[in-house]
């Protein structure tokens, strides 16, 4: 399998597919399923301005484990977690910008504290503790990911013997183009690195031994052939999962050479003052809000009926129980333009896959309570409302956040 590992700009990594490749796959197969909390993470700049894409491994409903050179620099940051993020699959522009029906997830992408790139001489010089999180402003439903990587127990790499078998699963880059190198930007071959975006899977081997730096890396082998593989650009923050486990021994950080073979060196995770940081991430949020400036609700049995008015929408639940307990909805168009309802007594549930049952009291002068439920899925929500003189349907754009 071949993906990201030094820290060369993604930028470049996502115009990689306009180079057609002659030749095939080596080092690694198709996961499909196997590994379902690997997702590929695309990183914004600046709002709205997609720049590099990385691995990572879900660890909790809301909690994607990284490096830290994929989260240093970035605004905001999205994950998908098919085993085929191609465009035949998630067309342009759904990746890399995301948004309703593109499958990603948004989330908020932060650095283990003590991570510096460089930070001394050398190979083990380049970077220490390249670690990073990205928590998702929604969980991931269980029928999409059914179970999640595992952090490790500190010291668990020191009691590894040479060869133990490493699995590297990740999304990067497979093979090298065989494209004359005046028709690429300099240096090649850097840039003949391509291959579709799809979750891969390749068997490795921990390469054990002291060497300066080994509190902070694990060495492993970069070599194809005897059945074993590596990684390469775009697979950075992926995982090194412990052979035939879910266990996270450390993150894809950096390989010692263009062409992605040798060795490369990864950042160990089975650190206290680390499994410390991320595990300060992995508190249960304990209130969830849905947020939607702008909603929409039509009078009538269809979308083709007029428009009854629109407005503003705000649902808060219990992350535990899934029960509603609290919420507003703000009409600010015609027919009764600036009628405001606010919800005094919210009641209803927001399930794990996304089913809303919600109970509201209107405020204004002529009091009653009214039904409404639907679906909230993406940050966007589709629903209907009880009210007088019938059933509106309703749509709603919005934000889910948990704390």
């Amino acid at each position: 399998m071949r993906v990201r590992l030094i820290s060369v700009p993604l930028a470049a990594l996502l115009m990689l597919s306009v180079a057609a490749p002659a030749g095939a796959v080596t080092d690694g197969t198709a996961d499909g399923n196997n590994h379902p909390y690997v997702g590929l993470l695309v990183f914004d700049d600046a709002p709205g301005q997609p720049a590099w894409r990385c691995s990572g491994a879900l660890i909790s409903p809301t909690v994607v484990l990284t490096a830290a050179h994929c989260t240093d620099g970035a605004v905001a940051a999205r994950v998908w977690f098919q085993p085929d993020v191609t465009y035949a699959v998630v067309p342009y522009p759904l990746y890399p910008y995301g948004g309703p029906g593109s499958g990603a997830f948004e989330g908020t992408p932060y650095s283990y504290p003590g991570y510096q790139s460089p930070f001394g001489n050398g190979l083990v010089g380049f970077s220490y503790g390249d670690i990073g999180v990205v928590v998702l402003s929604q969980p991931v439903p269980t029928s999409q990911v059914d179970h999640y990587a595992q952090l490790p127990t500190a010291g668990t790499a020191d009691a590894l013997a040479n060869k133990a078998p490493i699995d590297y699963v990740g999304f990067g880059v497979q093979y090298q183009a065989q494209v004359p190198g005046n028709d690429l930007p300099q240096p090649p071959p850097y840039y003949r690195w391509t291959g579709p975006r799809i979750r891969n899977f390749a068997p490795g081997e921990f390469v054990s031994g002291n060497f300066r730096g080994s509190d902070n890396l694990i060495k492993v082998s970069m070599n194809p052939g005897g059945d074993k593989g590596g990684t390469c650009f775009g697979d950075s923050g992926g995982p090194d999962l412990l052979g035939g486990t879910d266990t996270v021994l450390a993150v894809n950080s950096f390989v010692t050479n263009v062409n992605c073979s040798g060795v490369g060196y990864d950042t160990r995770v089975d650190v206290q003052a680390r499994l410390d940081w991320i595990g300060s991430f992995l508190a249960q949020p304990t209130t969830c809000t849905f947020a939607a400036p702008d909603s929409a609700y039509y009078n009538g049995p269809s979308d083709s009926s007029p428009m009854y008015g629109d407005g503003a929408l705000s649902i808060t639940w219990d992350a535990t129980s899934r029960a509603v307990t609290g919420g507003w909805w703000n009409e600010v168009a015609p027919p009764t333009v600036g009628t405001t309802y606010h919800n005094v007594a919210a009641s209803g549930t927001v399930s794990a896959t996304g089913a809303v049952s919600l109970n509201f009291t209107r405020t204004d002068p002529n009091v009653y309570a009214f039904g409404a439920g639907g679906t909230l899925a993406g940050g966007h929500f589709v629903g209907w409302a009880d009210g007088s003189p019938g059933q509106y349907l309703w749509t709603a754009d919005g934000t889910v956040t948990c704390r």
